[in-house]
């Protein structure tokens, strides 16, 4: 399959290098600030530019004569729904009835590949096996965009219905949000004397376990430290420490600690006594996410007569 990866960013240059590993894709990486291609022989177009973009994109995709070749349109968006490349199918038809080259594709299919993946360089793209991907939009398109994920080792997802807004702000608070704990933490980590520099050699490993714990255990199984154990002696002298260091991270502390509350009374390790006085320390802030017990974990807190 011959394919044309437009916008030559992190996603991009990850993508395009991956079908090429894959085998079976002829790939063209075509750099956004060089313009589309005078002449290309692309079955397959992924649009791999900003948010902002995708639309003007689209239209300057639209006005290309050989876009008549193009069966399927690919945006990498988790943001956007696919519908956004609807001009394209518009512009197409435009140019289709504006072209006296015979052939061409009687119709292009559009969708959406978003690979949930956490892509922070060029240089160094993250492993894109076991990772999943939102695959929507048209039949043609769904199947096509499932080949490529399959292809470079994504496990496409179609989720009828997802609301891309509450999908994507999902990604953005765990990736971004984990780089922005991990800062807190950096700050944390040096005002107890720990070198700066030493942070992400010291985090990095923390947060892949977790990330870890997360993927085989799941949610609230892969809940760890003093909230969970109900320790409230520990999570005191954490408020004490942090009042006096950094009291500007005591918000992000107690709100961070009272979505642990909810995972720990899910998981009923702790006596409930213990856990409302977490709760006190934390100052009665209420947790927003909606923790509950897994199938496994109900199982076995049964079988010791309600507590695990």
């Amino acid at each position: 399959m011959r394919v044309l990866v437009y916008g030559a960013g992190k996603v991009g240059r990850a993508l395009a290098a991956a079908l090429r590993r894959a085998g079976g894709y002829q790939v063209t990486l075509r750099a956004v600030r060089a313009g589309l291609p005078n002449r290309c022989r692309a079955e397959t177009v992924l649009l791999c530019v900003r948010d902002g973009d995708i639309q003007r994109a689209a239209a300057e995709l639209a006005q290309q004569p050989w876009i008549l070749g193009v069966g399927v349109a690919l945006h990498v968006s988790g943001a956007v729904p696919w519908e956004a490349l609807g001009e394209l199918r518009s512009g197409v038809e435009l140019t289709r009835s504006r072209s006296r080259q015979p052939g061409g594709k009687l119709t292009i299919a559009l969708g959406q590949l978003h690979p949930m993946l956490s892509f922070a360089s060029a240089r160094r793209p993250p492993a894109l096996l076991g990772g999943h991907a939102l695959v929507a939009g048209e039949p043609a398109a769904v199947r096509a965009a499932e080949a490529i994920a399959r292809s470079v080792g994504l496990v496409p997802r179609r989720l009828e219905g997802v609301d891309l807004r509450l999908y994507h702000a999902a990604a953005v608070m765990v990736a971004g949000g984990a780089v922005a704990l991990a800062s807190a933490g950096a700050a944390l980590l040096e005002q107890g004397g720990v070198p700066r520099q030493l942070a992400p050699a010291v985090l990095g490993p923390l947060l892949a376990s977790v990330a870890g714990n997360i993927t085989s255990l799941g949610l609230p199984e892969a809940l760890t430290g003093p909230v969970r154990r109900g320790a409230k002696a520990v999570v005191a002298g954490h408020l004490t420490a942090i009042e006096q260091a950094l009291p500007a991270l005591l918000p992000l502390y107690r709100a961070l600690g009272a979505e642990q509350l909810a995972l720990a009374r899910a998981l009923q390790d702790a006596p409930p006594a213990d856990l409302e006085a977490v709760k006190a320390l934390l100052g009665g802030v209420p947790a927003a996410g909606g923790a509950r017990v897994s199938g496994r974990r109900r199982g076995a807190i049964a079988k010791r007569g309600g507590r695990a």
